[in-house]
């Protein structure tokens, strides 16, 4: 029931191992920075003495208000452009969403004056996998700055993340983290692990470089400063350009056509949403120009928009030239070359026509498939190659049907599916059959699957390509789907493999792959995974367009697929922000009042909106969400008991969030009540993560602490025992903060 998680999880640094420091007497701008109880003598000693509450007190609502007095840079280019002609060291800030420690970081010191005059020696970069805004820029091309960091758009803090990671993390995902990177590239420091906030800023203050005199912009002309790469000044070259009239516009990008080494991206994506065509080409032919792999992504938006002709053909050659240094140029550049492609292996249109009265169609049931197989079994002795093939396929249809997955205990303690031991018994067949000279598309359709199923990945991927172009059009039984089914993953793993690695690979792979998903998104035993994982692929190589109308076909067969709505519930997110979330699911409900399974998606869509809320940093709008999240799974759970369980545990989570409002609004008896309503609904459920990896134990045990500071203990008391009242093992602190000696627990990633 968790909401969203991560694509890769990043460990906390403030519970593992500390290395903090006894720092004697501390600078006043310093002692700035701690609660009381460290204010002064050795605050590393104290601190290992306090509850982690006391040290890292959470941020509250008047915290987040306050403006991010860290200006961060834009990208790892923009960082290493501005350090070299400013002769500074770069500091890296790594965060996480959650993690005590990050949280007073992000909240709390990102955001006092003294920071930034603590940060003016180095050149800030900040790394975080999370994000917080559904999208980087509103429809007219505009930023949106990260609610969290502000001055970087979610899309900038996570691709530093990822480079950063490959360069200096050394494996490792530790957050909160501070690293100092001098001019040659190399790591100074590294400071994490520690349990106070002064030992990071003792380090921080102790590396800084010798602060260049500042150089007053505010009359220079923005074209003159179209060619920096500092943060400040693409602000200010973008601010223009929104006030300029038309002539000063094209001043600014005749300057950035000049200057393709400066990678405006910016200005260029303002430009490219103008109703000037002649505004619109010329930031076409400097996008063109471009020397920057950090302009990818636009570069490829435009070029879907660009109709067929000279312009866009330049276009192309720019992200062919691109690919040379850039991975996702040189993925996107493959999806171009297939899409220009021949057919392929599987003429679609013939699949069309026999899958409207597809053979085989019908689903068996066990017994048949059973009592199939034992009238085959005799057969199958004989040095008859068809008889034993046939056997074969009955092996593997039976593998299939989803009771055939259940554990056997085959004695000594170990566990195997009785579906494992027929694509044992199908294989050994199908390779008799083999040597006595079979060669139906039946043999390798068999090898691939029970290749794939006993974990020979690469071999089946050799026997599905073989299999798939020989398949009957409209072939409707279970083997065809998995055969088909097999060449798709085994082939999107492989186009994976190979871009990771940095290998180039054929373009039509992706052209096969698309048609295999085209044909299983028809085919009568095809799933609702099928779509999932082909949404999910197209999505991966930043095809939003096709990914879209998969999704949709997706629904309109599963209209209750809880795996498509929750990639519905993302989408929607991105493309019209948690009021259009809310708005399509009320649509949906109106429309179809007594669909199965609709008020629970659309309770989980209220819920997704209200965390939206929360990471935009607008409480009222979050806490009106939840309470339409609470009706909806009251709704859900009368209309199908079945779901009460799922939808008692949507309620705490609700009502979790609830908590933490209040909570960082200083309503400390209010959040109080909520986390003890929360433990109520569902004790079970007092320790899940919702979207931004917060519980209802960590914002109990957090107001538990602020309520003993304000007197309250009547209501101390109540929460105490509350918390008492759970299974303790709820308690504990997750996997990822265990320390360092514990295994990082990462959400787990489906194939």
């Amino acid at each position: 029931m968790r909401m969203r998680s991560p694509a890769r999880e990043t460990r906390p640094a403030s519970r593992s191992a500390a290395r903090g420091r006894g720092l004697g007497p501390l600078p006043a701008a310093l002692a700035l920075f701690l609660p009381a109880a460290l204010a002064g003598g050795a605050a590393a000693q104290t601190a290992r003495r306090l509850p982690r509450e006391k040290i890292w007190p959470a941020p509250t609502a008047e915290d987040w208000k306050k403006p991010v007095a860290v200006r961060w840079q834009r990208t790892w280019e923009d960082a290493l452009a501005v350090a070299r002609a400013a002769r500074l060291p770069i500091l890296v800030c790594v965060n996480m969403d959650g993690e005590i420690a990050s949280e007073h970081y992000a909240g709390v010191v990102y955001r006092r004056p003294e920071t930034r005059r603590l940060f003016a020696g180095y050149v800030p970069v900040v790394a975080s996998v999370y994000r917080h805004n559904p999208r980087d820029h509103d429809e007219k091309g505009r930023r949106i700055p990260c609610p969290r960091f502000g001055t970087v758009t979610c899309g900038e803090h996570i691709a530093i993340e990822t480079l950063l990671y490959e360069k200096y993390f050394d494996g490792k995902r530790i957050a909160p983290r501070h690293l100092r990177i001098d001019l040659e590239g190399a790591k100074s420091f590294d400071v994490m692990l520690t349990w106070d906030v002064v030992s990071v800023l003792t380090a921080i203050r102790e590396g800084a470089g010798k602060t260049p005199p500042i150089t007053e912009r505010g009359d220079r002309d923005p074209v003159d400063l179209v060619a920096s790469r500092d943060s400040r000044d693409r602000e200010r070259v973008e601010k223009a350009f929104l006030e300029a009239d038309p002539g000063g516009k094209r001043r600014l990008l005749e300057a950035a056509f000049r200057h393709p080494e400066a990678a405006p991206g910016g200005l260029l994506r303002l430009a490219l949403h103008e109703l000037d065509p002649g505004l619109v080409d010329l930031a076409l032919r400097a996008l063109a120009r471009t020397d920057s792999p950090d302009l990818t992504a636009l570069l490829y938006e435009a070029l879907n928009s660009t109709p067929k002709g000279p312009r866009r053909e330049a276009l192309l050659a720019t992200l062919r030239r691109l690919a040379e240094r850039s991975v996702l140029a040189r993925r996107l550049s493959a999806v171009e070359a297939a899409a220009s492609g021949s057919s392929g292996p599987l003429d679609l249109a013939r699949w069309r026509r026999g899958l409207e009265t597809p053979a085989g169609a019908a689903p068996a049931d066990r017994g048949r498939l059973a009592a199939r197989l034992d009238a085959l079994e005799t057969r199958s002795y004989r040095p008859d190659p068809r008889a034993k093939l046939e056997f074969a396929a009955a092996n593997v249809e039976l593998a299939l049907d989803p009771s055939s997955r259940a554990p056997l205990r085959l004695g000594l303690g170990s566990k195997r599916s009785f579906a494992s031991l027929l694509l044992e018994d199908a294989e050994r067949a199908a390779r008799e059959a083999l040597s006595l000279g079979a060669s139906d598309w039946h043999l390798h359709a068999v090898l691939a699957v029970t290749a794939q199923g006993l974990g020979r990945p690469r071999e089946a991927l050799a026997h599905a390509v073989r299999a798939v172009p020989a398949i009957p059009p409209g072939e409707g039984s279970r083997l065809a789907m998995k055969t088909l089914e097999t060449f798709a993953y085994e082939r999107q793993r492989e186009i994976i493999r190979r871009i990771r690695a940095g290998k180039r690979w054929p373009h039509s792979w992706i052209r096969d792959l698309h048609a295999a998903y085209a044909v299983l998104d028809r085919h009568p035993f095809g799933t609702d995974r099928h779509f999932a994982d082909h949404y999910d692929f197209l999505h991966w190589l930043k095809a939003h367009g096709p990914a879209a109308r998969c999704l949709r076909q997706g629904l309109e067969r599963f209209p209750a697929s809880p795996l498509l709505h929750a990639r519905l519930r993302r989408h929607l997110l991105r493309r019209k922000g948690p009021e259009g979330l809310e708005r399509e699911y009320r649509s949906r409900l109106a429309a179809s009042p007594q669909a199965r399974g609709l008020p629970y998606q659309a309770a989980l869509a209220s819920l997704a909106a209200a965390e939206a809320y929360r990471r935009a940093r607008e409480p009222g709008r979050a806490r009106d969400a939840y309470d339409r999240a609470l009706d909806l799974f009251r709704t859900a759970g009368e209309r199908d008991p079945a779901t009460e369980p799922s939808c008692a545990h949507g309620r705490s989570l609700a009502l979790a969030g609830k908590a933490r409002i209040a909570l960082e609004a200083e309503r400390w008896i209010e959040a109080a009540e909520l986390c003890l309503a929360a433990f109520a609904e569902r004790p079970e459920s007092a320790a899940a993560r919702d979207g931004l990896n917060l519980s209802a134990v960590d914002t109990a045990k957090m107001c538990l602490t602020r309520l003993r500071e304000a007197g309250e203990d009547e209501a101390a008391r109540r929460l105490a025992e509350g918390l008492g009242e759970l299974d303790p093992a709820l308690l504990a602190l997750p996997p990822f903060e265990r320390g360092l000696g514990g295994r990082r627990s990462a959400p787990r990633r489906r194939r």
